[in-house]
């Protein structure tokens, strides 16, 4: 990336919007004098959590409690974190020397010059002042996470029992154990983060430790699997089938995708008209892309799935499928389309293989699989998803057709979007003698019965309208799936699943067309040479892996 480190990108990446929300929250912590916490500090939560390495400093966090309670002289601990003023070394280190009590029986404490020395009966520990600022964030982190109720219980019962090392490691463990349960939920698994890892040290070799997102080609993606998929792992990360790779690059692209959304946010100007204060004029016309790029926007079949869209069948199963792996991948979609197409035509044959040879069937077997092939070629691929289009265009022109029939306002919000040259200030509507259906005779919603009313009339509403019209009456009669047929599409529920499915059909379509046009391009001397090579690469590749084993 052009100004991040690949551990900041990892910092950034796949964590859930609530985590970091909680990570930002710590940084905006202020103390009496100042922020709470320096950048510094917040890095290394950040990093902690975001890498799964807190272990050893929740270790340490326990036996800065035991130290923390001797400040209150009791069981309590807060005084150290909350009346000390801002998280520095020096800050604690006089808090420490101006407050710390007697300590308990079987409990030494021994002031070093760069920390406390902890002396149990069963051990010692020492707790630098240099790690008092970072752990003081860990336990701002985790009460945040898991709750004061929960983390209190957890030190109370560590603070009420006679001091012992073991006693502190148990209770380590067992938060440990409670922040792993919540990371569960909001980051991605540590095999993801290995492989992410993985990823990124190849890119840094190739093009720099600030590689971009434009960097992670096609060619790239391919180079990796042909050195990856035949190594042995000693990680537990298994990169033998292209799929795999794909997957896990589509993962960094999107990563780097965020992290740049991220660091531009982080680092953005003011936004107004005083340019001497360094305030920026907002750029309207990306500001809604921008924006897009720093959420996570729902997935439109998710849309489909839910109550009333849920009733009516937009697409068969395999339709759904063929789109579900395209959202998977969009913005990969985006920046590498061969590899998409790649994994789409060779993932079964190598799919095959895989079981094949898990099933242990004979090298002639296998030999046969490998010389067979894909069951499409990359123009077939091409055509079928061409094909996928129109299936789903048709869909949405009978979804249009329920709103027109049923004088829908919202038909008018796909009506415009479909007729972008027509000149809508040549209509000359004749608004009398229509009362529209809460028996008003003027209004929004008159003006929207009447046009919808008479919109497949050419002499009223031009030629244009009219065929979109007739063209969405002609696609609802096509098909005969659940949803349409003619009995049920005045129900209010049903009229209501069609709107709401029409915007997730919107989506799709925007986001299937914009991947067909760049595999236009690509195909633009033909599909036939780069099936060709690719054919013989991936054979090549599969020989190796498959071919000759026993």
């Amino acid at each position: 990336m052009n100004a991040a480190s690949s551990e900041s990108l990892l910092l950034r990446s796949g964590r859930s919007q609530e985590l970091g929300n909680v990570l930002k929250g710590i940084e905006e912590l202020e103390a009496a004098d100042g922020p709470k916490f320096t950048p510094a500090a917040c890095r290394e939560l950040g990093r902690l959590i975001t890498c799964r390495i807190y272990a050893s400093a929740i270790l340490e966090l326990g036996h800065l409690i035991q130290i923390a309670r001797l400040v209150e002289g009791g069981t309590r601990y807060e005084g150290l974190f909350w009346e000390s003023g801002s998280a520095r070394p020096g800050h604690f280190k006089h808090y420490l020397t101006s407050r710390l009590f007697n300590t308990p029986p079987g409990l030494e404490v021994t002031f070093l010059p760069n920390g406390l020395a902890l002396t149990y009966p069963d051990g010692a520990f020492t707790v630098t002042f240099g790690r008092m600022p970072v752990l003081s964030a860990l336990l701002e982190f985790s009460l945040t996470a898991l709750g004061y109720g929960e983390l209190d219980d957890l030190f109370g019962k560590m603070l009420s029992a006679p001091p012992s090392r073991k006693g502190v490691s148990q209770t380590a463990d067992a938060l440990s154990r409670k922040l792993y349960a919540y990371l569960g939920e909001h980051l991605p698994s540590a095999q993801n983060q290995r492989k992410l890892r993985r990823l990124i040290a190849f890119m840094e070799e190739i093009a720099g430790e600030h590689f971009a997102v434009e960097e992670v080609t096609d060619q790239a993606i391919v180079d990796f699997w042909l050195g990856e998929s035949t190594a042995k792992s000693d990680d537990g990360v298994d990169f033998k089938t292209f799929h795999a790779v794909f997957i896990a690059f589509a993962n960094l692209i999107q990563s780097l995708v965020w992290a740049k959304s991220w660091q531009g946010f982080d680092h953005a100007n003011a936004i107004g008209q005083n340019h001497e204060l360094g305030e920026v004029e907002p750029d309207t016309e990306n500001l809604d892309r921008w924006l897009d790029g720093l959420t996570s926007r729902p997935n439109p079949l998710e849309l489909l799935n839910e109550a009333p869209a849920d009733e009516i069948k937009f697409f068969t199963q395999r339709e759904h499928d063929f789109l579900s792996a395209l959202l998977e991948v969009t913005e990969a979609s985006r920046q590498v389309p061969l590899s998409v197409i790649r994994d789409g035509v060779f993932k079964e044959v190598q799919s095959r293989l895989t079981q094949a040879l898990r099933r242990k069937i004979s090298g002639d077997e296998r030999q046969r699989l490998i010389d067979t092939g894909p069951v499409e070629s990359y123009e077939e691929r091409h055509q079928r998803l061409k094909k996928l289009r129109d299936q789903l265009q048709k869909v949405r022109l009978a979804g249009l057709h329920v709103l027109i029939q049923n004088r829908s306002p919202a038909a008018i919000d796909h009506l415009l979007p479909l007729l972008p040259d027509f000149d809508w200030s040549s209509l000359a509507l004749d608004f009398s003698g229509l009362t529209d259906r809460d028996g008003e005779s003027s209004g929004q919603v008159f003006v929207v019965n009447r046009f919808l009313s008479i919109l497949d009339q050419t002499d009223k509403v031009g030629k244009e309208p009219a065929q979109l019209a007739s063209a969405a009456k002609k696609a609802f009669g096509s098909l005969n799936r659940q949803g349409f047929d003619g009995a049920g599409m005045n129900q209010p529920d049903r009229v209501e699943g069609f709107t709401q499915g029409l915007a997730a059909l919107n989506d799709l379509d925007r986001t299937l067309g914009e991947f067909l046009d760049r595999l236009q391009k690509l195909a633009q001397s033909g599909w036939e040479t780069p099936f060709k090579n690719d054919l013989k690469l991936f054979r090549a590749q599969f020989h190796l892996l498959y071919g000759d084993a026993s």
